[in-house]
């Protein structure tokens, strides 16, 4: 070591406390894990002749620490050490602990002189115990400072906790032992201190205690190294309580003390974590003036100038430098290496140099552990990063020899495969990664990649932009939830890399729009994506402002809109990082030349060409030179670069190969567009005609085709061919994107060419007719107003104002009387003037959100109620009107329309239903308060209100347990209410609680006796204890006593057909017509009788009643969803040869389609919408197979809400049938039957069940699948396909007595009215011998199906012959 360090060392570390100094220095590099700083330190002083046994035990403890990170230390020296410090008494103790603790992790060498089995391990802790026993303070002391430190190297863990327990338990006999002002109780205190913060979790008493007891150390007196610890711990506690400035401030202390290094360091990290990084350098410098090899400084100047400055030649030299001081101190520590290189690789925006040096850390990292996969996984992403991708997958492929579950290597290699056109590949990947879990699916990278791989195989710009949306919403949600003060774990949670990769994903759809006057029009939905990337860009811009790619990134966005000021204080950053940047040129010479700044405009492109001669091959280039001399008036000159550009590759005909300069679409019809321009400005309007319908050409059915088709009516135009540009103008379908442009651009035309006022105002009046928005209106208006209509105008604007929700000068009592009108716009209107003059009204304030809540305008009845003031006036606001205000905001926020608006003008900065339940919660604090002040009249109505806040908080409710603890207390409320009661028994029974569910009903019975609710989930609990009987008996007594009672009606009819009693329904049926003549023609009724035509495998039947209710509000949704499920023939599925045969025949399509759009045109539960959402799937599957693919991404995105969501993976699974994946689909169905079995899922989970049955039997694995059939008959007695397949199985192995008993109960339950049960049975009682019954069945069968084929030949007539015989 130099000189100046060994003079800093014995100037800092030997005064007249010597050791405890050196201790606490050391103990703050163990804290770290910086053990190569303790190993450098100690041998130093030992080299200076400094041979105290203390200094030898750190030395021996760093050794330790320092083998359990590298492999390649020499892993037996420590034990070595620790052994010759046994025999020190004041050591004793921590010695033993250390060797017990290293023994675990160190490869032990000669068996002569170490510790090798359980004996010799057992005899040290029964050393360790007794030497506790007996040991001096600062022994225990010591020891415990060792299991703080061990514990420190593993944090989270429960080996960690136990270290920590320890430690606790060794300060606290230290502190009942020594008197109360001697130093040695005020080192105990600190470090039980650091010992309590220490624990992983938030424990406040611990905090607080261990806040106590720093003060007291400090406060009562103690030794300067003592008083150092101290400080350095509150500044930590400060920390970790999230009070930065305090703990800035002790550290500001610590430096006053000693001026110490460590202290130094520290708030300089504590600044860079507040972007305070002006000041965090100036700490760093007065670290490296003491310290020139201080690595943790040179770590943090890299980090500051990569993503603060972006000075390369600065950013290489304190690499070099960093990478020089670990080699002298942390040389051997693995975890600081890579914790380094994974940091500054996702913030170094991709420049080699920096990715060069950083990949050699990581080499280094994973030689001295070349087997961790994690640190496998940084290697491949990082040579990923540098375009090796060979080398990465190779390196994956390494990652998953050594752990297959690792999932950052099998992300990189699906990244890799995506960026070498390997998509096939890279698809298979994704869907083995996609079985894993759905933690996994939830990875914003894998999201990511996801996106990529939709986009280059089907170019479908929907769901990529979707899925892009979900990677930044996650992403963004990670980092929300990062607590770390670590500025280097900070950035790599932050990933700027990543963040850059999804903006470049958003811009690939990012074209520039269409300027009239000052309007923009974007052609498609790039805007969205627009957004989306500008703002992670310009979240990229404030984080890391010396990322020169974001920097022009962000400016290309603000380009595209028209935000010129901002792209050019973006090109001017970009430009101060890289001045060499040809890009920035270039975009800076676009940017002034939209200012008529032609001169500077010329010098930035000649900038440009001068830093990289290859950008005058650019298309970019090329229009920019164009318009810049066209604006100057060299009109020729343009037109020859623009005829030079499109003979560039890939602009006149798209390229064959990929190629590196492709040129983005838009571009190409951009050099079409400018050089028909030119040429109309030249008056060539011939060679303008014919360009444009090459580009119509050359661009048809592509996202530039409607702007060819613009650019050709504009030509039309300016040659005074009005018809034709009214024709083209004309075609552009209200569906499109383009419409309102090509509106503005027809009205134009019909005021400046034709003259026509009325046409002018029409085409806005047909814009505001298909788009009825603010904007709309205000357009009519404008054009209102330029012909000089105004009071059309003003009506206009009015209706713009209703619709974008501003207040007109009206009063309040006129909105009171135009409410009793019904003219309800108007009334909210007037009321909301009402409020500017009455702010603390809260009675104005709630009858305005009731009626924005029944206008269906929930973000305004938001912003009302939100606005209720607490402070009000007390003498004119009533808590009980602010409780009812607080109630009706958490209705708007939790209803179905909230969930559009929650994230965007919203008030309420959170998701809508923690809006909703934070306002439920205040409601409930003032309920509370009035129920206290309540005196006895008033008591029982506080408490209803107060049960249905209650209620209303179970229904948001995170998870079940909450729910059921807030219905609860809502009983304790209003006990009386079976309201209450019901949905809590519900809950029980959907959480299996049956027990619970089954007292709560019979307490509704015994208070209502034909309560519905209460009889059919007493219905459902005893079917689900197969107690058929009993089941059927409750919902018997209420259907007789209640024969209109149809939804009991609905169970019993669905109960009887699963406990195989079907034949008694129509007895029920007959009781209900006795009862109510009229009930044939009551939607109910027909429901019923439909649902036992369809058990009856009656469809024809069971369609003309189920059309028959289909109108009705109540029961026709459930009607409809039985009308799709016949006509999608559900009961007829089946495998054929390993496909599933849905695809049905185009009319039975295109009825469950029309079924399925008056379907959603109700207002449907959510788990009816659930059923719509899996019908509409189950309806595009059954269309093509082609359409497949649309109809799992539907029901994927389904799973994505609910990963056990029944309905979904079993479509899902029929998905795969279809496309022939039997394993893909075997999968899924395993998935379903390893589910708890759920009632409310019982058709779906009873399909799965014979499917998977039908794929076991044909693999041969008839228990696996007799088990699933038996499941099924377990709560269907009635499935008919469980007793064909249970036969098949029984048939396969030539049991054919016993299959014809399963036969038997399928023809039975079918009524004989399946030809095919029919043959079966006689099969197999032509084998079983029992050729008489054989011959029966024949009978009927072919009795019943004259045209059933080979029945004759292969039973009939060999039976009859057997009889013969």
């Amino acid at each position: 070591l130099p000189l100046q360090w060994r003079e800093r060392l014995m100037r800092e570390l030997m005064p007249t406390e010597g050791m405890s100094l050196a201790t606490t220095l050391y103990t703050y590099y163990g804290q770290r894990a910086l053990w190569g700083h303790v190993l450098c330190n100690v041998n130093e002083l030992i080299i200076n002749g400094d041979s105290d046994s203390l200094l030898l035990w750190w030395r021996a403890i760093a050794l330790g620490f320092s083998a359990m990170s590298s492999c390649t230390c020499n892993q037996s020296e420590p034990i070595q050490e620790l052994m010759v410090l046994r025999a020190k008494p004041e050591l004793r103790l921590a010695t033993l602990y250390a060797l017990l603790h290293f023994q675990n992790y160190v490869d032990i060498g000669d068996p002569n002189d170490h510790i090798t089995d359980s004996d010799d391990v057992q005899s040290l802790k029964v050393e360790a115990s007794n030497e506790r026993e007996h040991a001096s303070y600062d022994a225990l002391m010591l020891a415990a400072k060792f299991h703080w430190l061990a514990a420190n190297q593993a944090l989270g863990t429960i080996v960690s906790r136990h270290y920590l327990k320890n430690a606790e338990s060794l300060l606290k006999i230290v502190l009942r032992g020594v008197s109360v002002q001697s130093d040695e109780r005020f080192r105990a205190q600190v470090a039980l201190a650091w010992v309590n913060m220490s624990f992983c979790g938030k424990n406040k008493d611990k905090e607080s205690w261990s806040q106590e007891l720093l003060r007291q150390a400090l406060n009562e007196g103690c030794t300067q190294s003592a008083q150092l610890d101290t400080v350095m711990a509150l500044a930590h506690h400060y920390e970790t309580s999230g009070n930065i400035e305090a703990s800035i401030s002790q550290l500001d202390r610590a430096i006053a003390l000693q001026s110490w290094i460590p202290a130094l360091l520290e708030k300089a990290r504590l600044l860079a974590c507040c972007a305070k990084w002006n000041q965090a350098v100036e700490m760093l410098h007065r670290v490296l003036q003491r310290d020139e090899k201080n690595f943790t400084a040179h770590r943090l100047l890299v980090l500051y100038e990569l993503t603060q400055t972006g000075n390369l030649h600065c950013v290489n030299a304190y690499l070099d430098k960093m990478a020089l001081a670990m080699e002298c101190h942390e040389h051997h520590n693995a975890h600081l290496l890579i914790e380094t290189s994974r940091s500054l690789s996702r913030v170094c925006g991709g420049r080699k140099s920096v990715l060069e040096r950083v990949l050699a850390l990581t080499m280094k990292a994973v030689a001295m552990r070349p087997t961790d996969a994690r640190f496998l996984a940084e290697l491949a992403h990082q040579q990923a990063m540098l375009g090796n991708y060979n080398q990465a997958i190779n390196t994956c492929q390494e990652v998953a020899r050594n752990d297959e579950a690792n999932i950052e290597g099998l992300l990189e290699i699906i990244h890799c495969l995506i960026l070498t056109g390997e998509l096939e590949d890279a698809e298979q990947q994704v869907n083995m990664i996609s079985v894993l879990g759905e933690s996994i699916q939830r990875s914003p990278r894998l999201l990511l990649l996801k996106a990529k791989l939709a986009w280059q195989q089907s170019a479908d710009a929907q769901c990529h932009v979707s899925l892009l949306q979900q990677a930044e919403k996650l992403h963004l949600r990670h980092i929300e939830l990062q607590t770390s003060n670590d500025v280097i774990e900070r950035c790599f949670r932050e990933d700027a890399e990543f963040v850059i990769l999804l903006a470049t994903e958003y811009l690939l759809h990012v074209e520039p729009p269409i300027s009239i006057g000052t309007e923009l029009f974007f052609l498609s939905d790039e805007r969205i994506a627009l957004d989306h990337g500008c703002n992670l860009l310009s979240l990229l811009t404030d984080h890391f402002p010396g990322l020169i790619e974001a920097h022009l990134m962000h400016a290309h966005c603000c380009f595209h809109t028209h935000d010129f000021e901002t792209a050019l204080h973006d090109v001017e950053a970009a430009l101060a990082i890289d001045v060499q940047s040809a890009d920035a040129h270039l975009l800076m010479a676009r940017i002034l030349l939209t200012k008529c700044r032609l001169a500077e405009a010329n010098a930035s492109l000649e900038e440009a060409v001068a830093c990289n001669f290859d950008v005058r091959e650019t298309l970019e280039y090329q229009l920019t030179r164009s318009q810049l001399l066209c604006t100057e008036g060299h009109f020729e000159d343009a037109c020859a670069q623009l005829i030079n550009s499109l003979k560039l590759p890939g602009v006149r005909a798209p390229l064959q190969s990929e190629s590196l300069h492709q040129p983005r679409l838009y571009e190409c019809a951009s050099a079409f567009v400018a050089l028909a321009d030119i040429f109309v400005s030249m008056n060539r309007f011939f060679d303008a005609r014919a360009l444009l319908a090459e580009a119509s050409e050359r661009f048809r059915q592509t996202s530039q085709e409607t702007r060819i088709l613009l650019a050709a009516s504009e030509l039309a135009i300016r040659c005074g061919n009005c018809e034709a540009a009214d024709r083209m103008l004309g075609s552009v379908s209200r569906k499109s994107n383009a419409y309102v442009c090509a509106q503005v651009l027809k009205a134009n035309m019909n005021l400046n060419w034709r003259r026509d006022k009325h046409q002018y105002v029409s085409c806005y009046r047909e814009i505001a007719l298909a788009f009825p928005t603010a904007e709309s209106y205000q357009r009519l208006g404008a054009a209102y107003m330029h012909i000089q209509s105004l009071e059309a105008a003003i009506v206009a604007f009015k209706e713009s104002e209703r619709e974008a929700g501003r207040t007109l000068n009206l009063s309040a009592m006129i909105g009171k009387a135009l409410i009793a009108t019904h003219d309800y716009g108007n009334a909210a209107e007037y009321y909301t003037q009402a409020l500017l003059a009455h702010p603390n009204d809260v009675q104005f304030r709630r009858n305005l959100a009731k009626l924005y809540a029944k206008l269906n305008k929930p973000r305004k009845a938001v912003e009302v109620l939100m606005l209720v003031d607490d402070d009000a006036d007390a003498e004119r606001t009533s808590t009980t009107l602010k409780v009812e205000c607080l109630i009706l905001l958490a209705e708007v926020c939790a209803s179905p329309s909230e969930v559009s608006f929650a994230h965007g003008t919203n008030p309420c900065d959170g998701p809508p239903l923690l809006e909703a339940a934070q306002a439920l919660r205040q409601a409930r604090d003032l309920q509370e308060g009035t129920v206290e002040r309540s005196n006895r009249s008033d008591l029982r109505e506080a408490k209803k209100m107060m049960a249905r806040i209650y209620e209303r908080l179970a229904k948001l409710s995170e998870n079940d347990c909450a729910a059921v603890s807030c219905y609860l207390e809502a009983l304790q409320f209003d006990p009386t209410s079976l309201q209450i009661k019901s949905k809590l028994a519900r809950l029980h029974l959907s959480s299996g609680m049956l027990g619970e569910c089954e007292e709560l009903c019979m307490s509704i019975r015994q208070e209502d006796n034909m309560h519905e609710e209460a009889a059919e989930m007493l219905a459902d609990i005893f079917f689900l204890r197969r107690e058929y009987e009993s089941a059927i008996k409750h919902l018997c007594r209420v259907v007789q006593a209640r024969p209109n009672g149809y939804f009991a009606l609905v169970k019993l009819v669905q109960l009887l057909h699963r406990s195989g009693r079907s034949s008694e329904t129509q007895l029920h049926l007959g009781l209900v017509r006795t009862h109510s003549p009229r009930a044939v023609s009551h939607p109910g009724y027909n429901v019923c009788c439909g649902l036992n035509a369809r058990f009856r495998s009656d469809a024809v039947t069971a369609v003309k009643y189920f059309n028959l209710a289909r109108q009705d509000g109540i029961w026709g949704p459930l009607a409809l969803v039985q009308l799709v499920d016949i006509y999608l023939n559900p009961e007829n599925e089946s495998l054929s040869e390993g496909r599933c045969s849905l695809i049905v025949d185009s009319e039975a399509v295109d009825m469950a389609r029309r079924f399925l759009h008056e379907l959603e045109s109700f207002s449907l539960s959510p788990e009816m919408r659930l059923g719509a959402q899996i019908l509409k799937a189950r309806v595009i599957m059954a269309t093509s197979k082609s359409d497949i693919d649309r109809a799992m991404q539907i029901l994927l995105e389904v799973i994505q809400t609910d990963q056990n969501c029944v309905p979904a993976i079993f479509g899902i699974s029929m998905g795969f049938l279809m496309e022939g994946s039997i394993a893909k689909a075997r999968n899924a169905l395993k998935r379903i039957a390893k589910l708890p079995h759920s009632h409310g899922w019982i058709r779906e989970l009873e399909r799965s069940y014979l499917f998977l049955a039908d794929i076991y039997i044909r693999r041969s694995k008839f228990d696996l699948a007799e088990d699933l059939c038996q499941r099924c008959l377990t709560y269907n007695v009635s499935c008919c396909k469980a007793w064909d397949l249970i036969g098949l199985v029984r048939e396969k192995e030539a049991a054919y007595k016993d299959a014809a008993k399963m036969y038997e109960k399928a023809w039975a339950i079918e009524s004989q009215s399946d030809a095919t049960f029919g043959y079966k049975l006689a099969f197999n009682y032509l084998k079983g011998k029992r050729y008489v019954d054989a011959l029966d069945i024949c009978s009927i069968v072919m009795l019943r199906f004259p045209d059933y084929p080979n029945i004759q030949e292969d039973i009939a007539d060999k039976a009859t012959d057997a009889l013969r015989a």
